[in-house]
């Protein structure tokens, strides 16, 4: 059993500088608990192991954005709630995990975690950087699998 997660991708435009890396961009690995009609259902890469349950796109059930006036200057919001409740859809999420993207060269860009912390510092010492159209909805690249831990409450 699983459950999915989606990153949310933060550019930087234009690229910033800390330490001796040039950050292109900062990315949240959100995990999600997709339940249906009260019960939680389970992924098989990005489809639903349940063949009954009717099928939705997961990673737009969150918008991340970019926010000056937001405490630590992201703003979440959850997207279709009231659609996705008359479908018999609620959802829940965390942040799994905190990225940075290091540019190696004009064209490649290598992702390393980082704590949740240098995240918020990074984003917040380079808040103009990061204020622009792109970040207005952050971008999904990517998504990723968590299995459900042993003796989990489910």
């Amino acid at each position: 059993m699983k459950r999915i997660g989606y990153d949310k991708v933060l550019l930087a435009f234009p690229d910033v500088k800390v330490n001796n890396e040039i950050i292109v961009s900062l990315s949240l690995i959100i995990k999600y608990k997709v339940f249906y009609e009260e019960k939680e259902i389970f992924f098989d890469e990005t489809t639903f192991v349940d063949k009954n349950v009717p099928y939705i796109n997961v990673d737009n059930f969150l918008k991340c954005s970019v926010d000056k006036n937001e405490k630590g200057f992201l703003r979440f919001e959850k997207k279709f709630e009231k659609d996705l409740e008359r479908l018999g859809f609620t959802f829940s999420w965390e942040i799994a995990s905190y990225m940075k993207e290091i540019k190696v060269d004009d064209y490649i860009a290598e992702s390393q975690e980082i704590a949740k912390e240098e995240f918020y510092k990074i984003l917040q010492e380079n808040i103009d950087n990061f204020d622009n159209s792109d970040n207005k909805s952050a971008q999904n690249t990517c998504y990723c699998n968590y299995p459900v831990e042993k003796g989990e409450k489910l």
